[in-house]
């Protein structure tokens, strides 16, 4: 597994997000609200809870059977050591 699909994995259990979930654009999402959120402290749990199941509608709705206790930190931080992290860009053409 790479470590996009680690993190992926990881918050899929956390989170309680359907099978399907995250996709690459709600990744990419979810590691901008976490961005954010380290620029003035380090992301808790919850952080990653709460943006995971801003950008997943279905998010708290499923049980893996086990609980995952993977550094959600951790995994970012190896996912951004890997490979640079391709977060889209939001489209150009002004604000409406």
């Amino acid at each position: 597994m790479s470590a996009r699909d680690d993190l992926k994995h990881a918050l899929k259990l956390s989170a309680g997000l359907p099978p399907t979930a995250p996709t690459e654009s709600q990744l990419d999402s979810i590691i901008k609200d976490i961005e954010v959120i380290k620029k003035t402290r380090t992301p808790t749990d919850a952080d990653w809870i709460e943006a995971a199941h801003k950008h997943v509608p279905q998010g708290g709705k499923y049980s893996y059977g086990s609980e995952d206790l993977s550094d959600l930190n951790y995994l970012l931080i190896k996912l951004q050591s890997t490979s640079p992290v391709n977060v889209a860009k939001p489209p150009s053409g002004g604000a409406k």
